[in-house]
C-alpha cells in the first residue's frame, strides 16, 4: 500500500499510525520534520530514500522507465541521485510511472512534496500546520488527535452531490487541499507549481493514417513498459476485462506481444454484456478469468468501509463494486493490476458533443445538475485550457481515477492509456479525427483485428455497424431505435431500471428490500449530522425527489461526515 506521512516531529506515536495507517510503519527524523512511511510494498526496488549531506529523496511507487536512465551496475539509488545533481528537482519531470515522493534539501531548508503527472498517487496538504499525507482519511483523523477539527466546506459538499467528485484541489475539508496531478509543493513557502500540463492543441498536419500509427506506436510502447515490470518482479499479469474497447484493447494487444499469462478478472450484472463479451474474450485467448456477480447490489452496503478510503472526495459506489472483487482475491502471485482507464476520453474525445475548442462551463461533466449552480468556478487554482482539458483534469483525474485508491491497497495499477507520452501524442491529434470513436474504430479494425470481433458493450453490436450524427454525437441504428423508443413510447428496456444495464442501481433498489431499507435507514439515522440549514434542506430534497443515484449522492455525503466532521 503506498502510504507516506510528514509532520513535525513526536507529533504523533508510531502505533497510532500503524493503528490509524493499517501498516507497519518506518520512520526518518530529520531537521524537525519526520517522514512516516509503509515499511513494506510489492514493489520495493522501485522505492527511492537517499539521505545524504545536502539532501533527502524519496520516491515511492512504480517508475517504468528506469532502463532509459541506469548506467550499468548502477542501483535505481545511484541513479536518481546523479540526475538529481544534473538536474535537481526537475529530474522527476522525465519519470514516468505512477508514483509520488519528496525532495528535501538541507542547504535552503526547502521542502518539496510532488506527484505524478496525472496524480494517480494523491497527495493532501494542510497549509495552516505542517502536515502532508497520500491518505486524506488519515489526514482528518490525525488533526482530529493533533490539531483543530477539521469542518465541512459547504461548496465542497455541493461538489459531490453535483459532480459527484471533488474539482480542482478541492477536498471536503475547508483546512484540507489536494496537489494537482503534475505538480511541486513547497511546503515552506506554501506554493505550488506544475511541472507537466496537459495540452490538445492540435497538429493540423496530422493524417487519419497517421493518428492511426501515432496510437498504435505509442500505446504498445506503454504496453511493453508496464507489462514488464510483472516480469522484473516475477509476477503474473492481472489485467480487467470488460465489454468495452479500453479493457479489451489493453488485454489483446499486451497478449500479441507476448504477454499471454494472463489473470482476467471481470465484474458486472450476471449476463450483462460485460460479463458475456469478457467471457468470450478471456476464453479464446486462453486466459485465466475470475468473474464477480454484482447482483443484487449487495456492495452497495460497503458505505462507511469505501468511505475510509476515499475521505468522501468522490461518490463511494464507483469505488464500492471494484472493491467487492479485489478482497476476494489473492495477491500474492499477481504484479501491476493492469486496467484500460480513461481509453475512451484519450484516443476519442473529452469535449461534451463537437464542438470544439470551447471553454468549460458550469455544469460541465456533473453527474447531477440539481445542484450543480451552487458550485462556483471561481474557486479553482488554475485555469484550463479549454473543456476537454478541464473534463480531463476533473472528471477524468480527480473523478474516474479516484477509483484507483481501492486498488492502490492492494497492489499498483496502471492504464497504457494515461501514461504521459501516450497521452501528450493522442492529444495533438485533431479532434476532428478523434471525435466519436471514429480513430479507435479505426486503429483496432487496421491494426489489432481480432479484437473488433467482439460486439462493444456500448453499442450491442460491432465496431463495424454504422453509426448516425445526432445533435453532434454518433449513433448506431440500433442506440438510435433505443433512444426514440424512451422518448415516444416511453419504454427503456436498458435503462437502470432493467437489470439489463452495466450499473443497474434502480433495479437493485427495486427488487432489493434489504438495500433499500439500509439506503434509507442510513439517510433517516445520518440526515441530522448536517449543520448548514440550506444545505441540509438541498440534501432532504434530493434524496426524497431524486433518483436513487442522488439517494447514493446524499448517503455518500452523510457518510463522510459522519465519519470526518460530525463524529
Amino acid at each position: 500500500m503506498n502510504f507516506f506521512l510528514i509532520t513535525e516531529n513526536k507529533k504523533f506515536s508510531t502505533k497510532d499510525l500503524e493503528n490509524l495507517a493499517s501498516c507497519e510503519v518506518t520512520e526518518l527524523f530529520f531537521e524537525g520534520y519526520v517522514l512516516y512511511f509503509n515499511s513494506k510494498d510489492k514493489f520495493l526496488k522501485d522505492r527511492v530514500l537517499i539521505k545524504e549531506a545536502d539532501v533527502i529523496i524519496f520516491v515511492n511507487g512504480i517508475i517504468l522507465n528506469k532502463d532509459s536512465f541506469s548506467d550499468v551496475n548502477e542501483s535505481w539509488s545511484d541513479t536518481c541521485l546523479r540526475l538529481y545533481k544534473k538536474e535537481g528537482q526537475k529530474f522527476i519531470e522525465s519519470l514516468n510511472g505512477s508514483f509520488n515522493g519528496f525532495i528535501y534539501t538541507f542547504r535552503d531548508k526547502m521542502l518539496y512534496v510532488f506527484n505524478d503527472q496525472i496524480g494517480s498517487k494523491p497527495i493532501y496538504y494542510n497549509k495552516e500546520v505542517l502536515l502532508i499525507s497520500t491518505r486524506i482519511s488519515l489526514m482528518y483523523d490525525l488533526m482530529h488527535l493533533g490539531y483543530t477539527t477539521p469542518t465541512l466546506s459547504v461548496e465542497s459538499a455541493y461538489c459531490l452531490l453535483s459532480y459527484g467528485f471533488m474539482l480542482d484541489t478541492l477536498t471536503l475539508s475547508n483546512e484540507v487541499k489536494k496537489l494537482s496531478p503534475g505538480s511541486l509543493y513547497n511546503a515552506v513557502t506554501s506554493r505550488c507549481s506544475t511541472y507537466f500540463t496537459l495540452d490538445n492543441t492540435p497538429d493540423e498536419s496530422i493524417t487519419k493514417a497517421d493518428a492511426v500509427s501515432i496510437v498504435d506506436h505509442n500505446f504498445k510502447r506503454a504496453i511493453r513498459r508496464q507489462f514488464n515490470k510483472d516480469i522484473e518482479y516475477g509476477f503474473e499479469h492481472l489485467v480487467g476485462l470488460s465489454g468495452g474497447l479500453d479493457s479489451r484493447m489493453t488485454s489483446m494487444v499486451a497478449h500479441e506481444l507476448g504477454y499471454t499469462d494472463q489473470i482476467n478478472f471481470t465484474f458486472s450484472q450476471n449476463y450483462y454484456l460485460d460479463e458475456t463479451i469478457a467471457k468470450d474474450i478471456s476464453k479464446d485467448l486462453k486466459h485465466e478469468w475470475v468473474f464477480k456477480s454484482l447482483d443484487n447490489g449487495l456492495f452497495l452496503k460497503k458505505l462507511d468501509e469505501i468511505t475510509d478510503v476515499s475521505g468522501g472526495a468522490v461518490l463511494y459506489y464507483g469505488l464500492a463494486h471494484g472493491e467487492s472483487l479485489y478482497r476476494l482475491l489473492n495477491f500474492s502471485r499477481a504484479g501491476v493490476v493492469h486496467t484500460g482507464q480513461l481509453g475512451d476520453v484519450v484516443i476519442g474525445t473529452f469535449y461534451n458533443d463537437n464542438k470544439f475548442d470551447v471553454l468549460y462551463k458550469p455544469g460541465d461533466g456533473a453527474l447531477s445538475r440539481t445542484l450543480a449552480s451552487k458550485v462556483s468556478l471561481t474557486i479553482f487554482d488554475k485555469k484550463y485550457q479549454n473543456q476537454e482539458i478541464f473534463n480531463f483534469y476533473n472528471r477524468g483525474f480527480s473523478g474516474a481515477n479516484s477509483g484507483l485508491a481501492t486498488i492502490q491497497g492492494y497492489s499498483e495499477t496502471l492504464s497504457p492509456f494515461y501514461q504521459p507520452e501516450m497521452l501528450t501524442a493522442a492529444l495533438k491529434i485533431p479532434p476532428t479525427i478523434r471525435f466519436g470513436h471514429s480513430l479507435y474504430k479505426d486503429w483496432i479494425i487496421s491494426k489489432h483485428k481480432a479484437a473488433a470481433r467482439y460486439k462493444w458493450e456500448k453499442t450491442g453490436q460491432s465496431l463495424n455497424a454504422k453509426t448516425f450524427n445526432v445533435n453532434g454525437k454518433a449513433f448506431t441504428l440500433k442506440q438510435i431505435l433505443g433512444i426514440a423508443s424512451r422518448k415516444l413510447l416511453k419504454v427503456d428496456f436498458n435503462d437502470v431500471g432493467s437489470k439489463n444495464h452495466m450499473n443497474p442501481f434502480q433495479y437493485w433498489y427495486n427488487t432489493n428490500n434489504t438495500l433499500k431499507l439500509f439506503i434509507n435507514n442510513y439517510y433517516l439515522i445520518n440526515i441530522d449530522r448536517v449543520e448548514d440549514l440550506e444545505l441540509k434542506n438541498d440534501v432532504i430534497d434530493l434524496f426524497y425527489k431524486g433518483s436513487v443515484l442522488n439517494k447514493l449522492q446524499v448517503i455518500s455525503l452523510l457518510s463522510a461526515i459522519k465519519r470526518f466532521f460530525n463524529r
